[in-house]
């Protein structure tokens, strides 16, 4: 799953979103894993966090990565009447990412 997020990102253009639609609890993770990975810091670093910190905290800063992929926003769960009609939607859950 990481390698065809990877490749997906690359094929986007800048500000192009990619919709994952994950039904098992490994597949959330993978793609809250590869988000983590791919994503760009927010703040600046401060004195008081070590680069080595940093450097955990954002993987991609070690990297020298044309992009970096954040999510668009919070995942989507189905509705209580999406799951009445078709029961086994109740683990689907889409996730919106947008490269940067």
């Amino acid at each position: 799953l990481g390698a065809l997020l990877e490749a997906a990102c690359e094929s986007l253009v800048d500000g192009g979103r990619c919709v994952v639609i994950t039904f098992k609890k490994k597949e959330c993770e993978a793609v809250v894993k590869f988000v983590r990975q791919n994503e760009e810091p927010l703040l600046r670093r401060d004195a008081n966090t070590s680069k080595a910190r940093w450097l955990e905290l954002y993987p991609l800063m070690a990297r020298d990565s044309e992009w970096s992929v954040t999510f668009a926003r919070n995942p989507i769960r189905p509705r209580d009447e999406d799951i009445k009609e078709n029961p086994r939607t109740r683990s689907a859950i889409v996730h919106v990412l947008k490269k940067n």
